[in-house]
């Protein structure tokens, strides 16, 4: 019952959508404009006779009057009526009238056409039967009868214009209804980001694509979809409509963030570009402060690239926010990578940029900024080279053989260790350094012993005596203590809601917190953990030493060579290790974590009170 209500309402609601939009031009069909006509007409020409409403006049009267014809006197017989349903009675004018043919006839008879269809009626009773039946034969009289029953089952079923009419409702309803569960199905794989269409989509294919298979999933559950069948030429299902319909969501969803937009007043703009497969594309996103005063990051669009230089980019972001209607739109902020294209101070895109914006103060994004010290700062110290292309190495000899993965992927279950894969190094992976190190480390069992276990190779011999090197382990433990130091400011700095004045204290806290750790007992310490791992996995500190050493060279006659030439001098002991490897590693991220200014100049000072509020909340040693 709730259904069919459900459904009458949305009929109603639809047809006075259609009546208000002026989007439907019905005709209405010969019955209901006659009866405005004939209203009009049957007013006019006799007052006692029968209208569409009330039906033939039939005056049953006890007498009827009489008329002389000749020597006798004849009246109408009331007995007439019950042979011919059409025949009406004015009483005023004591003649007969055909009720059809006189409202709804639009041809009159040849036979007595002034008389019985006429306003004058018929009244040669003499002649009344005869005339009547050769009346109701005539073809016009037929016409007539037709176009009265006609009427008549309108009004109790609706006319055929009114029934189309509703059908044409219905039939939008359930197309509507049929495009609303399509539009559920594209809005589920956008906001998923998963693929639509598949590589073989034909009806024989068993995986027809996520878009096609997602309606074959919704059919089996949804008792309208397993009735409606949708016209032949109007399924949705192809790409084309496909398209369609991502490109009106894609619309709708821009719209409501330039509307937000447009209510902040002010924005930041957002670029960075890439390249797939073989074309080089800009994101362009913008930040904003929404209705509910809380900052938001927004997709605003994908676009091509023709060319690499500043200029080409800066007008691809100036169409872009043209194209959105942003031009009147003040921008305050643009933040894009720290590329010299994007970053020059004079021919750069945030220069070029400024000459329209010039309140657009450029920001280079903190947390790559803070990527780049860390992939400095391991990439300074050659031991620390040496460390993390050991790393990577370990991490090649796992990933690219199949035999060598499933070694290392049945060991920690032989060893009862919860297993965990290996993180490849990446200098645009984020943070990747300490998962790396961080699973090296939970791994360092497995990987020794599936090392020992393939040492036919000269790869995992190699590998297995560098793993098992003092000061590779030393680096394990160090990197991991350096490196989560900073992982909580290298969050921070990427949320969206990021504070530029909790950003400085958070960055002071971690420097303050690394220098605090440039310490004889904090080497100490690192080594005393390293000589742990170095027994629990049973092997010697300090490994023979192998090869021959090398002759110096002959250029280097006139200086004075300290260590061998060609190979790096192996550190074992405490002091070299905390002299070579740790003091430099340490210093160096010192350094370079000094030169990130979070406060460029530009931006917008900081008031006293919100300095002090987070001076408030926060606490020096937060990591």
């Amino acid at each position: 019952m709730s259904c069919r209500l459900r459904r009458s309402q949305q009929q109603q609601q639809l047809q006075q959508q259609l009546c208000q939009d002026q989007t439907w031009k019905l005709v209405s069909d010969d019955s209901g404009r006659r009866e405005a006509e004939l209203v009009e007409v049957a007013s006019t020409v006799v007052e006692d006779l029968g209208t569409v409403e009330t039906g033939p006049a039939r005056a049953k009267l006890k007498e009827y009057p009489l008329t002389t014809f000749g020597l006798q006197r004849r009246s109408f017989q009331q007995k007439w009526f019950e042979t011919f349903d059409w025949l009406e009675y004015s009483a005023s004018r004591n003649a007969a009238f055909c009720f059809a043919c006189r409202l709804f006839g639009k041809q009159v008879s040849r036979v007595n056409k002034d008389v019985i269809t006429s306003s004058v009626g018929f009244s040669n009773w003499k002649r009344a039967l005869d005339s009547f039946r050769e009346h109701d034969s005539s073809s016009g009289h037929k016409a007539s009868m037709l176009a009265w029953k006609t009427y008549k089952a309108s009004l109790s079923h609706g006319s055929v214009v009114e029934r189309m009419h509703v059908a044409n409702v219905d039939q939008i309803i359930e197309r509507r209804e049929y495009l609303r569960r399509i539009t559920a199905v594209v809005s589920f794989l956008g906001k998923q980001g998963l693929t639509f269409r598949g590589h073989d989509e034909k009806e024989s294919s068993d995986n027809q694509g996520n878009f096609l298979e997602m309606m074959k999933f919704l059919e089996e559950f949804d008792p309208f979809l397993q009735s409606y069948t949708p016209p032949a030429h109007s399924t949705y299902l192809s790409s084309g409509s496909q398209n369609e319909m991502i490109q009106c969501c894609a619309e709708e969803v821009t719209a409501s963030i330039i509307k937000e937009m447009k209510h902040s007043k002010m924005y930041a703009v957002m670029a960075d570009e890439a390249r797939d497969g073989h074309v080089e594309q800009l994101a362009v996103c913008v930040r904003y402060v929404g209705y509910e005063n809380t900052v938001k990051e927004s997709f605003l669009e994908l676009t091509s690239l023709k060319s690499f230089d500043a200029h080409s980019i800066t007008e691809a972001i100036e169409e872009v926010l043209k194209s959105k209607g942003l031009e009147d739109l003040q921008c305050v902020a643009q933040a894009y990578d720290g590329a010299s294209v994007m970053s020059g101070a004079v021919r750069g895109v945030q220069a070029q940029f400024r000459v329209k914006h010039p309140e657009a103060v450029y920001v280079h994004c903190y947390a790559h900024e803070l990527n780049l010290v860390l992939c400095h700062t391991c990439r300074a110290v050659p031991e620390a080279i040496d460390f993390f292309d050991t790393l990577e190495s370990v991490y090649c000899f796992f990933s690219v053989s199949l035999v060598n993965h499933q070694s290392f992927s049945d060991m920690p279950k032989a060893l009862g260790l919860e297993k965990s894969e290996l993180v490849q190094l990446s200098k645009t992976r984020w943070a990747c350094q300490l998962k790396s190190v961080t699973a090296v480390i939970a791994n360092l069992p497995a990987l020794l012993k599936s090392l020992t276990e393939l040492t036919s190779t000269t790869t995992a011999i190699g590998l297995l005596s560098k793993l098992s090197r003092l000061s590779n382990v030393y680096m394990l433990v160090m990197f991991k203590a350096l490196l989560s130091t900073t992982e909580g400011l290298h969050k921070y700095l990427q949320k969206e809601d990021v504070d530029l004045a909790q950003a400085t204290w958070y960055k002071d806290a971690v420097l303050e917190t690394l220098r605090s750790m440039r310490t004889e007992e904090m080497a100490e310490k690192f080594y005393n953990q390293a000589k742990e791992i170095l027994e629990a996995n049973h092997l010697s500190e300090t490994p023979a030493p192998g090869g021959s050493q090398k002759r110096k060279q002959k250029r280097l006659d006139d200086y004075v060579v300290e260590s061998t030439t060609g190979t790096r001098a192996y550190v074992s002991t405490l002091d070299k290790i905390r002299n070579h490897i740790f003091y430099p590693c340490l210093d160096r991220m010192l350094s370079n974590g000094y030169a990130l200014h979070i406060q460029k100049k530009g931006c917008a000072q900081l008031s006293t009170e919100r300095m002090l509020a987070c001076l408030e909340d926060n606490v020096k040693d937060v990591f």
